[in-house]
């Protein structure tokens, strides 16, 4: 019994040593705040990121990286107040599908746990396919026209209206979706219309995208 007892302690000793030779070994871990949150707002080939960082003071920048490790961005965590603060950066990016990890850091390089963002950047392929609001007819009479306007597209905002008035400057109107025609006072016959409506492809983003404007002419 008392040498059951004796190698139980001897056991618990020589893993006791162990344990402190790993970790005198490998040197104590240093652990850094992780973001409490990341938000990501798209814009035209931009990201706007809002990134809530905790009360760690060792915090003092950040890294953004893709999964593919093709992009790497760094950025400098400076504290408007003390304690929870945000930190708020725009990124030019090619349109497409993105997905970061992101992680904050300290001076010494030493990284927090990393979070996932998800991404999706916005460009001339997803402004190519978006709609103008449709011209089903145009009646004229003396001097004075009436734009019918075919229904507008699901998600369009609004639809700018541009067209040559009688002495031939180009007047701007904007037509909300609700409104089925658009009054005239004054335009010059066979002159140019111009039709381009917006779009927001998130609730989010940072800007509205406007279609590719689509040319018509008043009746001759």
């Amino acid at each position: 019994m008392h040498l059951a007892v004796l190698s139980i302690v001897i056991v618990a000793c020589e893993t006791t040593e162990e344990t402190f030779e790993e970790f005198r070994r490998d040197g104590e871990t240093i652990y850094i705040g992780a973001p409490d949150s990341v938000i990501v707002a798209p814009g035209f080939e931009k990201l706007r990121f809002w990134v809530a960082i905790n009360a760690d003071p060792k915090i003092s920048k950040g890294m953004l990286e893709t999964n593919t490790g093709d992009f790497r961005h760094e950025f400098e965590v400076v504290r408007t107040r003390n304690g929870r603060d945000t930190i708020t950066f725009d990124l030019e990016l090619d349109e497409g599908e993105y997905t970061f990890n992101l992680f904050l850091m300290d001076d010494l390089g030493n990284r927090s746990v990393r979070r996932e963002v998800p991404a999706t950047v916005f460009g001339q392929n997803y402004r190519a396919s978006l709609l103008n609001r449709g011209i089903s007819g145009i009646d004229t009479l003396a001097g004075e026209a009436i734009i019918h306007w075919a229904d507008a597209a699901p998600g369009t905002l609004l639809t700018e209206l541009t067209y040559e008035d009688g002495t031939g400057a180009m007047q701007t109107a904007t037509v909300a979706n609700e409104d089925p025609e658009t009054a005239i006072s004054s335009y010059k016959p066979g002159g140019k219309i111009r039709v381009s409506s917006t779009y927001k492809p998130a609730d989010n983003a940072i800007e509205v995208f406007s279609a590719i404007p689509s040319e018509f002419s008043f009746p001759d």
